[in-house]
């Protein structure tokens, strides 16, 4: 009688023991030359034993291949693989994702890196111990080019009900810093993500559906801000979207959580009907109330400013070619001279 062979995920891989779950960190690339070595570095450094590297190379034109190689070749906690042709980063993303054999799971940008070398332990022991908890995560530190911006919002939802955590997330989701938490990867593969805008903010409130969510005090996940060139028009066209959904980018995020949470995700299958496309809208709402409406309710004032006795008897006066003689009028003022041209 022979004996069982080991679990996929631990004493099968190399330098990896059973004594610990093993922890799978996934760093999707596209030419990343210029920070990749940083953000591999931070993550073999870890202190967490049971640990290993995916990278997906999105077709690089970069020296990225030649990093990733090199790092490969000296470690073999390092996975390699290279995509024959851009596939675009939402796919790219999934690919380390699906690659992965740990039974937890990270993501980590190619620009991004783990200053605290106990980062992933720290994550993973919580959510050991916590098994109806489905991330932890440290608190996002973002920079740009090395000097310290801002820290992100710290995320808790630890309510019972999976509909009350899905809404606290949607009513409080800011930068998102939470996406680069630890995970479960079962549950992870269970919702997917697809290439359209704020596709994160989908994927991390279907986490949290399904669990808990914790900021953990102490740790944190370092992030190269890069807002200035990531417009909503150009996540739209590395997406593959319509233009129109990078300049209204909040009211498709509305449809689109409707969409994923009243009918097409898998996630929320096990709810009526009904309740789905209620919690759907509350969801949406929520979203649209805090992101759209305070815009829209700006333009309606300047709509009513410009539509008010005042406006139309000074667009009269200007169309006559008058001075002011209206209950409006400002008899003090002078003529407007224009500036130079």
């Amino acid at each position: 009688m022979t004996d069982a062979p080991p679990k996929i995920g631990t004493a099968d891989l190399p330098g990896v023991t059973p004594r610990l779950p093993l922890v799978s960190v996934g760093v999707p690339t596209f030419n990343g030359a210029g920070t990749l070595e940083r953000a591999l570095t931070s993550v073999l450094s870890q202190d967490y034993p049971e640990l290993e590297v995916v990278i997906s190379d999105n077709a690089s034109t970069d020296e990225t291949e030649a990093v990733c190689r090199q790092f490969a070749s000296r470690d073999p906690r390092v996975r390699y693989l290279r995509k024959p042709t851009n596939c675009g980063p939402t796919e790219n993303f999934m690919e380390v994702l699906r690659q992965a054999r740990g039974k937890y799971f990270m993501w980590l940008g190619d620009d991004d890196w783990l200053a605290d070398p106990s980062y992933v332990s720290k994550c993973t022991s919580f959510l050991v111990a916590n098994p109806d908890y489905s991330l932890a995560c440290g608190v996002a530190r973002y920079f740009r080019k090395g000097v310290f911006l801002m820290e992100g919002l710290r995320i808790e939802l630890s309510q019972e009900s999976p509909a009350d955590r899905l809404m606290g997330y949607y009513a409080t989701i800011e930068d998102n810093g939470t996406f680069y938490g630890v995970m479960r990867r079962e549950q992870m593969l269970r919702i997917g993500m697809k290439p359209v805008i704020a596709n994160d903010w989908f994927f991390i409130a279907a986490v949290a559906f399904l669990g808990k969510v914790m900021t953990l005090a102490g740790t944190s996940v370092h992030r190269e801000d890069n807002t200035p060139e990531r417009t909503y028009e150009r996540i739209a066209a590395e997406n593959r979207q319509a233009a129109i959904r990078g300049r209204y980018p909040f009211l498709f995020i509305g449809l689109s959580i409707l969409y994923e949470v009243g009918w097409a995700s898998p996630v929320y299958g096990w709810l009526p009907r009904t309740k789905r496309l209620a919690l759907g809208l509350r969801c949406q709402a929520i979203v649209l109330r805090r992101h759209v409406w305070p815009g829209a309710r700006a333009r309606l004032r300047a709509i009513a400013r410009r539509l008010s006795p005042a406006w139309m008897w000074a667009a009269l006066r200007s169309a006559l070619g008058r001075p002011g003689k209206g209950p409006h009028a400002d008899h003090g003022s002078r003529p407007h001279e224009p500036g130079p041209t």
